[in-house]
């Protein structure tokens, strides 16, 4: 009992030296280590010390610059991508405005082809409208042009009643022959020197009279004029009296006199002034106002009949501009006369065309002292 209480006390001792043993052998461990950590550290620091060189302190303030630059810079950098940031989102949102506009842009496309479609059907409808508008046109222009032929039937067969009533009345044409209206009893011996003379006196007052109270002046010429042409372009012809539906087909009416005659009819009452008509195809007179006679004395069948030999000087003139004439413009010219007294009178000659009518490119002339 006594040996194995030694035994145990041996080998507790054995193991509380072991024990020891190997605690200060983990000291002694430990303490290598924390000295080799420290020894390579200093090392190492010396190493890096002979590295770096010592740094002035101009060089510190010049790295703290260049660190405040840094900073500033990367204060710029983060307000630039801050606004970089906003213009993303002003790009999303212009992205989706984008992408609306483009809907709105489709649909108003299918509008528009619906519209166009709409227009096309509206623009066929007109086009049938107008087509029919234009048909009806046609038909009211036929009736209008049938009721002007009727009015202008109607018009010419009252002015053959009118011409045979005044045939009827009048089977013989004669000439006229001029009396002063206070004279009208005297009758005038044949061969008579002395009756003669009192009644060329008479003329020669007439003459003077009408003198002072017809046309003087250009202007008052060129209004009587135009007041001419206007009225004798204005007269229609005679359409009728030859034609197979002609009350008085029977009869032998020469339209031209009837023509001529309602040209003395239109022109009778505008006394103003002596007034002639002139046909550039005939090469002659075809009317003279009875005016003439109390410019010149002559009869108007006698001054429409002897016209060149009456003209003493200027009917060369007279030609020229009757032939250069045109409806644009007037002309003016002088021409001397023989009045029925065997005087020379100069006379102003108003000319001027009639544009259109049955008496187109005839010329009306108007006479003044």
């Amino acid at each position: 009992m006594f040996l194995f209480q030694k035994v145990g006390l041996f080998l507790s001792v054995g193991l509380f030296l072991s024990l020891a043993g190997s605690l200060f052998l983990l000291f002694v461990l430990k303490g290598w280590e924390d000295a080799l950590k420290l020894y390579f550290e200093n090392i190492y620091i010396e190493s890096q010390k002979a590295l770096i060189p010592e740094t002035p302190a101009e060089d510190f303030a010049i790295l703290k610059q260049k660190v405040e630059e840094l900073t500033e810079q990367e204060e710029l950098l983060a307000r630039e991508l801050s606004q970089k940031d906003t213009e993303l989102a002003e790009y999303q949102n212009r992205e989706e405005e984008i992408k609306r506009l483009v809907q709105i842009s489709e649909d108003f496309a299918e509008f528009r082809l619906e519209m166009e479609q709409q227009i096309e059907e509206r623009e066929q409808l007109i086009h049938t409208l107008r087509q029919e508008t234009h048909e009806q046109k046609i038909v009211l222009q036929s009736k209008d042009d049938r009721i002007e032929d009727l009015e202008s039937q109607v018009n010419d067969r009252n002015y053959e009643l009118q011409t045979l009533l005044k045939f009827s009345e009048h089977p013989q044409f004669k000439s006229e022959v001029f009396s002063p209206k206070d004279f009208k009893s005297i009758e005038p011996v044949k061969n008579s020197p002395a009756i003669y003379s009192i009644q060329e006196e008479l003329e020669r007052g007439a003459l003077a009279f009408h003198d002072d109270t017809k046309i003087s002046h250009a202007e008052g010429a060129s209004h009587q004029l135009k007041q001419c042409i206007e009225i004798v372009q204005n007269i229609t012809g005679v359409n009728h009296f030859s034609s197979q539906s002609s009350l008085f087909r029977d009869l032998p009416v020469n339209s031209n006199a009837l023509d001529l005659r309602r040209l003395g009819d239109s022109l009778g009452s505008e006394n103003m002034a002596a007034l002639a008509v002139y046909s550039k195809k005939e090469h002659k007179l075809l009317y003279a106002n009875h005016q003439i006679r109390h410019l010149l004395g002559w009869s108007s069948d006698k001054f429409l009949q002897d016209f060149p030999e009456i003209v003493q000087d200027g009917l060369a003139e007279w030609k020229t501009q009757i032939q250069g004439l045109s409806s644009s413009h007037e002309a003016k010219i002088r021409l001397v006369m023989k009045t029925k007294f065997g005087e020379n009178l100069l006379l102003n000659c108003h000319l001027g065309l009639i544009p259109s009518g049955i008496f187109c490119n005839h010329v009306i002339a108007v006479f003044y002292p």
